[in-house]
């Protein structure tokens, strides 16, 4: 990584956060996802998220939506703060993070 690439990445991350919760309506959700296993922008952009507008997103807890549509993937993922991530030594997959959050107002 470059100098200063994660702090643009995350900026950049904070940029289309911003601009999907303005497209959300109340009751839609936000499903964040990206190839990285690094916690500034994974679970750090989603609370940076949730402290800009504390009041309209609340997180679905990750081990909610994988009892609802992939139970078979809870014993395998790592479960975070604010979601759940993948990884080549645990799922066999490339590194992701996976997080959903619904808007309430």
């Amino acid at each position: 990584m470059r100098p200063n690439s994660l702090s643009t990445r995350v900026a950049d991350q904070a940029t289309v956060l911003d601009r999907a919760a303005r497209l959300v309506r109340p009751g839609g959700r936000i499903t964040y996802i990206t190839c990285s296993l690094l916690p500034e922008e994974n679970d750090a952009s989603v609370a940076s998220l949730l402290a800009r507008r504390p009041d309209d997103f609340a997180v679905i807890p990750a081990s909610k939506i994988l009892d609802a549509y992939a139970p078979n993937l809870l014993s395998t993922v790592r479960l975070t703060r604010h979601g759940l991530q993948m990884s080549p030594a645990r799922t066999g997959t490339d590194g992701f993070y996976v997080a959903t959050l619904e808007r309430r107002a």
